[in-house]
């Protein structure tokens, strides 16, 4: 949507390639509350539109600046579900012949409108925050970024590995590693001949 939005299509895709496969790991299972993807992306998006981050390394320093919204969307979501279960016992009171009208479709409706409003500002907030740090920091930055020979398969590559570590297999994790540690012996190695 953000892409056939904005006319850039293919970086938004990218993007959201990226934190698709960057958060493959945490699948969410019980009460686990995986990181705010969306959060994270709107971001990164956002950031990309503003500055124009379409080259994948100035793409990416937009993705790492936007990764800890993520967590915070996390942290902000646990804290809400908190005070709705604080509702959700009035709820229970209220349906075992408590003083209060048992509603529970006001309750439900209360909830999307709360969480909708805290996460909309939640993006707005830490978007403005983001691209003003952004302008403060990027003339220092970008000079050095922009030489960086890093394209969109070098990103997808590393956020893939949220993937492999699904598979929680220790043997896996050291070929891994010794396949990483050996990939960049061999590219040092390749730019020392040239």
């Amino acid at each position: 949507m953000w892409g056939l939005l904005f006319g850039d299509l293919a970086t938004a895709i990218s993007i959201s390639l990226f934190f698709e496969l960057f958060w493959m790991d945490l699948i969410p299972a019980g009460t686990f509350i995986p990181p705010q993807m969306a959060a994270s992306t709107l971001a990164a998006l956002t950031l990309v539109e503003v500055y124009h981050f379409t080259a994948p390394p100035l793409a990416v320093l937009a993705i790492i600046a936007c990764l800890p919204l993520a967590w915070l969307g996390t942290r902000i979501e646990a804290m809400e579900r908190e005070r709705q279960n604080k509702s959700y016992n009035e709820l229970l009171r209220s349906s075992r012949g408590g003083m209060d009208a048992f509603s529970p479709e006001g309750l439900v409706r209360k909830g999307f409108i709360r969480m909708a409003v805290i996460n909309w500002l939640f993006f707005l907030v830490s978007s403005i925050t983001l691209v003003w740090i952004a302008g403060l920091v990027l003339p220092f930055l970008q000079r050095y970024v922009v030489l960086l020979p890093v394209k969109w398969w070098h990103v997808w590559f590393g956020a893939s590995l949220g993937g492999l570590l699904s598979i929680r297999f220790r043997p896996g994790y050291i070929l891994l590693a010794v396949a990483a540690a050996a990939t960049a012996f061999a590219a040092y190695l390749a730019n020392l001949g040239t």
